[in-house]
């Protein structure tokens, strides 16, 4: 499969995946992505960087990361996100 068939191929999954209603709840979202992609110099980093700055979360990630115990399986994974 060539590159210009496998772009094609993706615009056309996207197509039939995305309607006009989906692609406004996700605009703002993939306008960050664009951003960060500008800002890291596109996907490879060979582009220059866009020197934007970016701000992305309103308040930092806190992981409860303390081990604990269930009464019936011993040791469980953390996935408490405050």
């Amino acid at each position: 499969m060539e590159v210009d068939d496998m772009i094609k191929f993706g615009a056309q999954a996207v197509a039939s995946l995305v309607d006009p209603k989906c692609r406004e709840r996700i605009g703002s979202w993939l306008g960050l992505l664009e951003d960060c992609l500008a800002a890291a110099g596109g996907l490879a980093g060979t582009q220059t960087p866009s020197g934007k700055r970016l701000t992305v979360a309103t308040r930092p990630n806190r992981t409860n990361m303390t081990a604990s115990r269930d009464a019936m399986n011993g040791f469980r994974i953390p996935t408490t996100w405050a």
